[in-house]
């Protein structure tokens, strides 16, 4: 996730970013910044592997200025004070049958770390999407629906486009509430009516802004992921989660 400040840390900064990391099992150093874990490593979440990290550079509060080519977040400057709303998206195509679970502990722990009152929602894809849990501030009614998730079926395709224009959908265009659609998945698109291009430009219709865990694999495509994540690309790459 992009970092707002140079200078500071607010809990809805570094609550969200130090949270997903701790969910891959990532040691963050400080819990209260961000920027100062290591970049490439071991995570040991799930069942382990290499990581590195792209992209952790402060925006200066400007969420939706000059570090990426599509709105972020909204343009009020008291976002931080404010309670966000986040889409888990989550692939339950075939290919994560060997990361479903690491995808579930993340999802889990990202979850957890959010302030209270925010609102969280649920989509998978596989060979179709599926709206698993509408937004709630329920943390516990999140965090059942999310150990409920598993992969459709050995040989399902994969529906990423179409997932991420429903987690797009769900979230409605509001300045006041900084958005986030959470994607983990091995990348990759094989069973959706939506083309890149429109997801991508439904993201850029949107006020959120999307990154992602990719979770490396013999069907693995980092570069979908990239393109989805948008030029400065907030995607943490974890190789090879058949290890």
């Amino acid at each position: 996730p992009l970092d707002l400040f140079n200078d500071k840390s607010v809990s809805v900064d570094y609550d969200r970013d130090q949270g997903f990391l701790e969910g891959m099992g990532i040691d963050v150093a400080d819990p209260k910044k961000n920027g100062d874990e290591v970049k490439t490593g071991k995570y040991t979440g799930g069942k382990g592997g290499d990581y590195t990290i792209v992209c952790n550079e402060p925006s200066n509060g400007a969420e939706d200025g000059e570090q990426r080519p599509r709105p972020l977040q909204g343009e009020t400057t008291q976002q931080e004070q404010v309670a966000p709303r986040a889409v888990l998206l989550i692939d339950v195509s075939g290919s994560m049958s060997g990361a479903i679970g690491l995808a579930r502990d993340a999802a889990d722990t990202f979850v957890q770390s959010l302030p209270r009152e925010s609102e969280v929602a649920i989509v998978t894809f596989g060979n179709e999407v599926d709206v698993a849990l509408d937004f709630t501030t329920d943390t516990q009614r999140a965090r059942q629906a999310i150990q409920a998730i598993d992969v459709e079926d050995a040989r399902a395709s994969t529906a990423l486009y179409d997932g991420v224009v429903r987690a797009a959908q769900l979230l409605p265009v509001s300045p006041d509430t900084p958005s986030s659609i959470v994607l983990l998945s091995d990348g990759g698109d094989d069973g959706s009516k939506t083309t890149e291009n429109e997801a991508i430009e439904r993201l850029e219709r949107s006020d959120a802004t999307l990154w992602a865990v990719g979770l490396e694999s013999i069907a693995s495509d980092p570069e979908t992921l990239d393109a989805l994540a948008g030029a400065d690309g907030d995607v943490l790459s974890a190789q090879d989660a058949g290890d």
